[in-house]
């Protein structure tokens, strides 16, 4: 991030004009216009707007400005003018907007040094002097407000230029100021970073991830019996939470389960036929292998896992589908 201050010795005075705009019961009021040729809209605030009670129409395009910055401003109006120094007159279409700027000039100053001649009207008796700006006139009527006559009040001094609503004063002068501004410019030479810089510094957290004692052991049996098959899968020891000591008895309800499925399958052929070819298959597969029933003075702890079938007639592709319910031991089991 780098940062330098300039300070302000010469300052650009923008030319203000003090104008008539005809209100909504036929009225001249007198309003303050800025001058701004760089425009491509004219704008009027919407306080101003609604003082003089003029009509708000629904705008149609969007209005950006500098960075292609976009104003969210819905209406615009009609707005006729005229010049308080002589016959110029004209009708505006104008932008509503909330505010053009704050009070303008900031601070009153003094333009005495200055030698205005007494002789010429001011299109803004008062441009030395702060005040609210009502309209904005921009490059669309800018030029056709010049007249030919020009006075250059000296060195480091703006320029009396005549228009159709009286004389301006305007351009680059020396401060008008007592005390000149300093400006204090930021600018970012790499945002993206900084911002990744400062993110890295404020990190409380430590690089190295805190586990729990459950998820140090699943991590431990993950690295310790992860292993690929002859087919390239993955093969890993399923963790358990508790002592498999704990699964308790499946077998007498894996049979109820069993008996039910027979009985099933038995009151529908098509059914039962597609359940063993599938079975034979799994079988076929390896995914599973015939054992032996235990003994009474085998000790080893062994689980059962129900299983049933869901047909989906709708099904494009498989119609049954076998499904194995281990949800007898899901708490007792933690996946990692």
């Amino acid at each position: 991030m780098t940062s330098e201050n300039y300070s302000c010795d010469n300052q650009v005075l923008f030319q203000t004009a003090e104008i008539n705009v005809l209100d909504a019961n036929g009225m001249w009021r007198t309003c303050r216009a800025l001058l701004d040729g760089a425009s491509q809209c004219n704008f009027i605030t919407d306080s101003c707007c609604q003082r003089l009670g003029l009509e708000q129409l629904d705008l149609p395009y969007t209005v950006s400005g500098v960075g292609q910055v976009v104003s969210n401003l819905k209406h615009k109006c009609q707005v006729s003018i005229k010049s308080k120094q002589g016959p110029f007159k004209t009708e505006l279409s104008c932008v509503v907007i909330p505010k053009i700027s704050g009070e303008y000039p900031t601070l009153k100053f003094d333009s005495s040094k200055w030698n205005i001649p007494r002789t010429i009207a001011l299109a803004d008796p008062n441009f030395n002097q702060p005040g609210e700006i009502d309209l904005l006139h921009g490059g669309g009527i800018y030029l056709s407000l010049l007249c030919v006559r020009q006075i250059s009040l000296g060195s480091q001094k703006p320029i009396l230029q005549k228009n159709r609503f009286g004389w301006v004063v305007g351009g680059e002068c020396k401060s008008i100021y007592d005390n000149p501004y300093k400006c204090y410019l930021s600018f970012n030479s790499n945002l993206q970073n900084q911002l990744k810089l400062f993110w890295e510094i404020e990190e409380v957290t430590s690089n190295e991830k805190v586990l729990s004692i459950e998820e140090r052991e699943c991590e431990e049996i993950f690295v310790k019996t992860t292993s690929r098959d002859k087919d390239g899968r993955f093969v890993i020891q399923i963790p358990f939470k508790d002592s498999v000591s704990n699964l308790g008895n499946s077998r007498e309800i894996a049979k109820k389960r069993f008996r039910a499925l027979e009985f099933k399958l038995s009151k529908d052929s098509s059914l039962r036929e597609k359940y063993v070819n599938f079975m034979s298959e799994y079988h076929s597969l390896g995914h599973m292998e015939e054992i032996k029933l235990k003994t009474v003075s085998d000790n080893s702890v062994d689980y059962y896992f129900p299983h049933h079938g869901v047909w989906n007639e709708n099904s494009p592709t498989t119609k049954l589908r076998v499904v194995f319910n281990g949800s007898f031991i899901l708490q007792i089991m933690v996946f990692h």
